[in-house]
C-alpha cells in the first residue's frame, strides 16, 4: 500500500486467512511456495499498519479452482475511487451488493484503517 497513488486500488488475495485468528510468521520462505507467512484474520490489521488512512473491502467469494470459500481484498486510499468500480465487482462477485453502501457483514466489508 505504501505505493498505492492516491486514487489508486489494490485486488489482492492471500491462501486461506480465515483458517487462522493471527498469521503466522516464520521468518524463512516455506518450500514449495517461497512464502515468508500464512495471514489469517489479523490481515486487515496487519496491512493497515503499513499505510494509516487505507480502506479495505472484503469480498467472500468461492475458489474457482479448488470450491473453497475465499476472500477478494481490495484496498483503496479514495472511497471514490471504490464507489466507481462497485457496478463491476457487482458483476463480478453477485453475492455483493452495490447498491449504495450497502455490503453487509454477510456478503463484504467495508472497513477503514481507523475501524479498528
Amino acid at each position: 500500500m505504501r505505493i498505492l497513488a492516491p486514487s489508486g486500488l489494490f485486488q489482492f488475495t492471500v491462501p486461506l486467512p480465515q483458517t487462522r485468528a493471527v498469521t503466522e510468521e516464520w521468518g524463512y520462505p516455506d518450500r514449495p511456495h517461497g512464502h515468508y507467512r500464512l495471514y489469517g484474520r489479523d490481515l486487515i490489521d496487519r496491512f493497515a499498519e503499513a499505510k494509516p488512512g487505507t480502506g479495505f473491502l472484503c469480498v467472500p467469494c468461492v475458489d474457482p479452482v479448488t470450491g473453497e470459500p475465499d476472500f477478494v481484498y481490495f484496498a483503496f486510499l479514495d472511497e471514490c475511487r471504490l464507489n466507481e468500480i462497485r457496478p463491476v465487482l457487482g458483476k463480478a462477485f453477485p453475492s455483493l451488493t452495490v447498491n449504495g453502501h450497502d455490503e453487509s457483514s454477510t456478503s463484504a466489508r467495508v472497513r477503514h484503517a481507523a475501524d479498528r
